[in-house]
């Protein structure tokens, strides 16, 4: 048990470390050599320069007729990125005019920027944050010109902005400055009552503690001194959460299987005895319990995959929370992350952990165990994400709240379950020996 909660030490530091680099290498490489400004920039140089300045947006056409910044033309990326000198010739103008590259939230304008400079565009420059920034930037700012929308039609409209009935800002303000350090406090706590465990299933469940803690502050910080616009630290909240669900659902098998089902205890009977008839501890028989794993793995495999078939949402709009600025977005990064990558990740180690049951023929579970745990990580965050954000994309107030309520009641959960078995919990005072006798009982 001890060289298992050592395993499991190992495997969430370097989960941690990897959880850290991945979205700071992918953000770094994708801002790599490519010339940026932030909203309230552009929106300066514009007004400032007329002539000289153009607002170049490069969503499609379909995206570009539904909404687009008033004074933008459209080149949709992937005419920029054929490079057909017609389509660009509107961007031709003497001297060195500025070109400001916007999309939605500044991925496609990213690599446009890129492609336009490599054509001779040096005045190429990528509006960081896309759209759905240059909506809250308009709100934090005074706004010199470029402030409103237009559609296909002509029809001019202002930038999204939703009042809010006094009980949703005391909603608002509730969720961010009073659950959430209760919460995260309670987190804490439970880290320190843990720290010393040394069973499996409370190491588990003390790494998942830890990364829900530490996710839950990079949230906390990237509203507190960064306005809630850091990629970079809501990536890590992502993560964090994504390693508590996985670590979270380790724990909770470990627990079942050592208190419950009895099936890694090689001197105690399986509580499935009684359907197998004959178990694999004691004779050369299939075992029930891989064969309803085996199910269990492909099935949550494929429902890990449901997000991935929807289409992605554009929210963005200002408000007002008891006198202060702040936007509500759910930007399409986050969102290719919770139900493009994350699904594809659970559905992969889920069926990892299928092929280890079908093909490891010497104590399969162990490892299938670790990879479902990791795919039910994957899964827990992006169906959360994905199913809150579907129901609350009108009024992302609600999705904001339940979303926090749901991580007090996670929270609360553990704080019952310690509590409510805690002397169960306790370390045995049994000597080794009388302990092995106890668990041989049953079969003397």
């Amino acid at each position: 048990m001890k060289e298992i909660a050592v395993r499991i030490n190992w495997i969430a530091i370097v989960l941690g470390i990897v959880g850290i680099a991945i979205p700071l290498l992918v953000l770094a490489a994708l801002a790599a050599g490519v010339p940026s400004v932030k909203p309230h920039e552009a929106r300066e140089a514009l007004a400032g320069e007329k002539d000289r300045a153009l607002l170049l947006d490069v969503r499609t056409r379909a995206e570009f007729d539904d909404e687009h910044i008033v004074g933008a033309v459209n080149i949709p990326f992937d005419k920029i990125e054929e490079g057909d000198p017609q389509t660009l010739s509107i961007l031709a103008t003497p001297g060195d005019r500025r070109i400001f590259v916007i999309c939605q939230s500044g991925i496609r304008s990213a690599r446009a920027t890129v492609l336009l400079r490599s054509r001779g565009y040096s005045g190429a420059i990528n509006v960081s944050g896309g759209i759905e920034a240059w909506i809250k930037g308009a709100g934090v700012k005074p706004c010199p010109g470029f402030c409103h929308l237009q559609r296909a039609s002509g029809e001019v409209i202002n930038l999204p902005f939703r009042v809010m009935s006094r009980l949703e800002q005391y909603v608002a303000f509730a969720s961010g400055f009073i659950v959430k350090p209760i919460y995260t406090s309670l987190s804490l706590i439970v880290i320190i009552l843990l720290w010393r465990k040394r069973t499996s299933g409370l190491v588990s469940l003390k790494w998942a503690m830890i990364f829900f803690f530490v996710g839950e502050n990079f949230c906390a910080a990237n509203y507190l001194f960064f306005k809630d616009t850091s990629v970079l630290f809501e990536l890590w909240h992502s993560v964090g959460m994504m390693f508590c669900f996985g670590f979270a659902t380790y724990a909770l098998m470990e627990g079942v299987d050592a208190h419950v089902m009895q099936y890694s205890a090689k001197a105690k009977k399986c509580s499935l005895l009684g359907f197998c008839r004959s178990c694999v501890k004691y004779k050369d028989v299939s075992c029930g319990l891989q064969k309803l794993f085996l199910f269990l793995c492909p099935a949550t495999a494929i429902v890990a995959l449901m997000p991935i078939f929807s289409s992605p949402v554009k929210v963005s709009y200002n408000t007002k929370i008891l006198g202060t600025f702040y936007n509500y977005s759910h930007s399409l990064l986050y969102q290719w992350f919770e139900t493009r990558l994350c699904p594809v990740l659970a559905a992969g180690l889920l069926g990892v952990a299928t092929l280890v049951i079908v093909l490891k023929k010497r104590e399969p579970v162990p490892l299938a165990k670790i990879l479902f745990a990791g795919g039910m990580g994957a899964m827990g965050f992006s169906m959360m994400r994905f199913i809150i954000f579907r129901c609350y994309q009108e009024n992302m107030l609600w999705m904001v709240f339940w979303e926090e309520f749901t991580e007090l009641l996670l929270v609360a959960g553990v704080v019952t379950f310690l509590y409510v078995f805690r002397k169960q919990l306790k370390p045995s005072s049994s000597s080794p020996a009388s302990a092995a006798t106890q668990a041989a009982a049953p079969y003397q």
